[in-house]
């Protein structure tokens, strides 16, 4: 009983994090391209599109971001939902792909327990920007932050002994280090 009592905490927690996270984003057109690392060579001050107003694939399927949230019916009799949001602010730079990348958190829940955490990136191709496909991280990790160095986006975030219950708190800081290639999020 107190592990589900504490899954539930957690999920509340993180739905009022990014609640809280979403509401304070003042949504601009544009965001400008800055220099997020003393190691990045990108100094522009073009502005790119937001991706929060952009489509990326997640497990194969598209998923159109207005305003960094999606809600997409999956069943009408059931009145479910898959809901997915940003989390936090985009980070711009170049990971890989050249100038005019961009890289941030999306949660997804649907009508189970699970809570689904992906990055997912934008890149330039021909002046055309363009989504990955969603790399996953994990079902109820915590996202705390992502670093662009050196053409490589480090994301940081808490997860999980391996082997432990979905109902332990994540605690355990990890890192992926990650870049664009073919369209896609890999890591390096």
């Amino acid at each position: 009983m107190k592990k589900f009592l504490y899954l539930i905490i957690i999920i509340l927690v993180v739905l009022v994090l990014a609640l809280v996270l979403v509401s304070r984003k003042a949504e601009a057109p544009s965001a400008p391209l800055e220099s997020v690392s003393s190691n990045s060579t990108s100094t522009s001050s073009a502005f790119l599109p937001n991706p929060r107003n952009m489509s990326f694939l997640v497990d194969g399927e598209e998923v159109v971001l207005k305003d960094g949230k999606s809600v997409e019916k999956v069943s009408a009799a059931r009145a479910t939902e898959i809901v997915t949001e940003v989390v936090g602010e985009p980070v711009f730079g170049d990971i890989g792909a050249g100038d005019g990348s961009s890289i941030m958190y999306l949660v997804q829940q649907g009508g189970g327990t699970g809570v689904f955490v992906y990055v997912v990136a934008t890149y330039n191709v021909n002046g055309v920007h363009k989504g990955t496909e969603a790399f996953f991280l994990g079902d109820r990790v915590v996202p705390k932050d992502i670093k662009i160095v050196d053409g490589v986006a480090e994301v940081n975030y808490l997860g999980r002994k391996s082997g432990a219950a979905m109902s332990d708190e994540p605690t355990v800081p990890m890192k992926k280090r990650l870049v664009i290639g073919g369209g896609e999020l890999r890591e390096e």
